[in-house]
Protein backbone atom coordinates (compact mmCIF):
# COMPACT_ATOMS: atom_id res chain seq x y z
CA UNK A 1 0.00 0.00 0.00
CA UNK A 2 2.62 2.28 0.71
CA UNK A 3 4.58 1.72 -2.82
CA UNK A 4 0.74 3.15 -4.11
CA UNK A 5 0.90 6.38 -2.43
CA UNK A 6 -1.05 5.37 0.95
CA UNK A 7 0.70 6.75 3.68
CA UNK A 8 0.38 8.90 6.87
CA UNK A 9 -2.53 9.66 8.45
CA UNK A 10 -4.52 7.32 6.20
CA UNK A 11 -2.51 3.99 6.66
CA UNK A 12 -2.94 4.97 10.41
CA UNK A 13 -6.49 4.78 10.07
CA UNK A 14 -6.40 1.43 7.87
CA UNK A 15 -4.29 -0.11 10.07
CA UNK A 16 -6.00 0.39 13.37
CA UNK A 17 -9.22 -0.93 11.26
CA UNK A 18 -7.47 -4.16 11.69
CA UNK A 19 -5.96 -3.96 15.00
CA UNK A 20 -7.66 -6.70 17.48
CA UNK A 21 -10.01 -7.42 14.86
CA UNK A 22 -12.91 -9.70 16.57
CA UNK A 23 -15.11 -11.61 14.13
CA UNK A 24 -18.32 -14.05 14.67
CA UNK A 25 -20.18 -16.04 12.66
CA UNK A 26 -23.51 -16.60 11.86
CA UNK A 27 -24.89 -20.11 11.10
CA UNK A 28 -29.15 -19.97 10.86
CA UNK A 29 -29.88 -18.84 13.80
CA UNK A 30 -26.52 -18.97 15.88
CA UNK A 31 -23.81 -17.14 16.45
CA UNK A 32 -20.25 -18.40 17.42
CA UNK A 33 -18.43 -17.32 20.04
CA UNK A 34 -16.28 -14.31 19.02
CA UNK A 35 -12.42 -14.90 17.75
CA UNK A 36 -9.40 -13.05 16.62
CA UNK A 37 -8.53 -12.85 13.02
CA UNK A 38 -5.26 -11.13 11.31
CA UNK A 39 -6.11 -12.51 7.77
CA UNK A 40 -7.66 -11.35 5.09
CA UNK A 41 -10.16 -7.76 4.70
CA UNK A 42 -13.29 -7.48 6.44
CA UNK A 43 -16.59 -8.38 4.83
CA UNK A 44 -18.64 -5.41 4.03
CA UNK A 45 -16.00 -2.93 5.01
CA UNK A 46 -16.02 -0.03 2.12
CA UNK A 47 -12.43 -0.11 1.94
CA UNK A 48 -12.12 -3.80 1.07
CA UNK A 49 -12.66 -3.78 -2.42
CA UNK A 50 -9.77 -1.09 -2.54
CA UNK A 51 -7.63 -3.03 -0.26
CA UNK A 52 -7.93 -5.40 -2.47
CA UNK A 53 -6.93 -4.18 -5.75
CA UNK A 54 -4.08 -2.72 -3.87
CA UNK A 55 -3.31 -6.25 -2.99
CA UNK A 56 -3.55 -7.52 -6.08
CA UNK A 57 -1.74 -4.67 -7.74
CA UNK A 58 1.44 -6.03 -5.52
CA UNK A 59 1.57 -9.41 -6.67
CA UNK A 60 1.32 -7.59 -10.50
CA UNK A 61 4.50 -5.70 -9.68
CA UNK A 62 6.36 -8.60 -7.62
CA UNK A 63 5.50 -11.07 -10.80
CA UNK A 64 6.62 -9.02 -13.47
CA UNK A 65 9.67 -7.51 -11.44
CA UNK A 66 11.55 -10.53 -10.94
CA UNK A 67 9.65 -12.48 -7.84
CA UNK A 68 10.56 -15.84 -9.25
CA UNK A 69 7.26 -18.08 -7.61
CA UNK A 70 7.36 -20.70 -10.25
CA UNK A 71 4.07 -19.20 -12.14
CA UNK A 72 3.66 -16.39 -14.66
CA UNK A 73 1.28 -13.93 -14.11
CA UNK A 74 -1.50 -15.41 -16.82
CA UNK A 75 -1.34 -18.44 -14.29
CA UNK A 76 -2.18 -16.67 -11.55
CA UNK A 77 -4.58 -14.53 -12.93
CA UNK A 78 -6.17 -17.99 -14.78
CA UNK A 79 -6.09 -19.72 -11.72
CA UNK A 80 -8.16 -17.05 -9.72
CA UNK A 81 -11.00 -16.86 -12.78
CA UNK A 82 -11.29 -20.12 -12.61
CA UNK A 83 -11.93 -21.00 -8.97
CA UNK A 84 -14.40 -17.76 -9.14
CA UNK A 85 -15.80 -19.56 -11.83
CA UNK A 86 -16.20 -22.90 -10.32
CA UNK A 87 -17.35 -21.35 -7.28
CA UNK A 88 -20.47 -19.90 -8.88
CA UNK A 89 -23.84 -20.80 -8.28
CA UNK A 90 -24.11 -20.36 -12.40
CA UNK A 91 -24.33 -23.33 -14.10
CA UNK A 92 -21.01 -24.43 -14.86
CA UNK A 93 -21.18 -26.37 -18.11
CA UNK A 94 -20.82 -22.53 -19.72
CA UNK A 95 -17.75 -22.38 -18.03
CA UNK A 96 -16.31 -25.88 -19.11
CA UNK A 97 -16.51 -24.74 -22.48
CA UNK A 98 -13.83 -22.30 -22.11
Amino acid sequence: MIRSGVDGKLMTIIRSMYDEVKLQVKHMSSLSDLFSSNVGLLQGEITSPIMFSLFVNDIEFSLQNGLNAGITLDQLIYSYLRSMQLSSPKPKKAYMNH
